[in-house]
């Protein structure tokens, strides 16, 4: 009988202590929750979408833990500097989206700080995105004129309007170039960024010519003027006899005596004396009285000789009408 009693009393201290084994190892009562003896949280990290974002784009971030066991882990989130360029979408979860509300013209900064606790143990991580400066509405702010400054009588120049703008619109601007004064002195054409001036000037003095240009985009026109300079006409000279003249070694000559004539060209241009010929040579007045010796090479410039003869009343033949012999 006792032995029987030995052996029941071994048994109920073996489901006992069996109990308590399973009792220890099934139940938490400091967590609520089967989570295994030895759930921790050691730490936190935060893994973003990406480390930048547009003005006004977008960002996912999520929390990477690392535990033991599986702990029941809640996060918090909150932006801790930055907060005017960026907002969360949600302050608690294990994922969470930074939206990007940059208003400023300069890249900005965000720091979002992560907080993981767990059975009162807290672990924290950060990051930092950066959010790109807002693009500026597109509008054209400016121009200016750049090129030649200077031009011949009828020559040509260039000339390059130079916008200043915000956004894409380069090609969207429109041009329009004209002369705003000394139009009659030059001409201006182009309907692009580029135009050419020609000058007309036929005045023999240089002018100034005024340039403008208006560069237009959406309604709005910024203009620009440019002076530049008109060189005077060239004077062209034409090559021209202007008047001929005759001059002797002397102003009278004796009965037989002789007097060298020398023909005398004024002219304008390139002209030299060698381009001139002299012709026709001939006493208009007095032939009676004096006879003309010209050389055999008679259409050249060389000086003849104007020789006298006496006149003989009773020997006709010997005047100087008939062969210049005298007698």
């Amino acid at each position: 009988m006792l032995k029987n009693i030995k052996k029941i009393s071994s048994c109920i201290v073996f489901f006992t202590i069996l109990f308590s084994f399973f009792s220890l190892s099934g139940c938490n009562p400091t967590s609520g929750g089967v989570e295994g003896p030895t759930a921790a949280l050691t730490s936190v990290s935060i893994t973003p979408s990406a480390t930048s974002m547009a003005a006004t784009g977008s960002v996912s971030l999520t929390a990477e833990p690392v535990v033991t066991g599986t702990p029941s882990v809640t996060y918090t989130w909150q932006i801790t500097g930055g907060s005017d360029y960026a907002t969360l979408t949600a302050a608690t979860g294990k994922s969470v989206t930074l939206n990007g509300e940059n208003a400023t013209f300069t890249n900005q900064s965000v720091t979002v700080k992560l907080t993981a606790s767990y059975n009162g143990v807290e672990k924290t991580a950060t990051t930092t995105i950066t959010v790109a400066a807002k693009i500026p509405d597109p509008e054209i702010t400016s121009v200016s004129i750049s090129g030649t400054t200077a031009i011949e009588a009828a020559g040509t120049g260039s000339l390059t309007a130079i916008p200043g703008y915000t956004g894409e619109i380069a090609s969207s601007i429109t041009y329009v170039w004209s002369i705003t004064n000394g139009s009659e002195y030059a001409s201006v054409s182009g309907n692009s960024t580029t135009a050419t001036i020609t000058g007309k000037n036929t005045d023999t003095q240089a002018h100034d010519v005024t340039v403008q240009v208006a560069a237009t985009y959406n309604g709005v026109t910024k203009t620009a003027v440019k002076t530049l300079t008109v060189a005077a006409a060239e004077v062209i000279i034409p090559d021209e006899l202007t008047s001929a003249s005759l001059a002797s070694s002397a102003a009278s000559v004796a009965p037989d005596g002789t007097v060298t004539i020398t023909p005398a060209a004024e002219y304008t241009g390139s002209l030299t004396e060698s381009d001139f010929t002299v012709s026709g040579w001939t006493i208009t007045e007095g032939a009676d009285y004096a006879v003309l010796k010209v050389p055999s090479s008679g259409s050249s410039r060389s000086s003849i000789s104007f020789t006298g003869c006496k006149y003989n009343s009773t020997k006709p033949e010997c005047n100087c009408k008939r062969k210049h012999q005298l007698c």
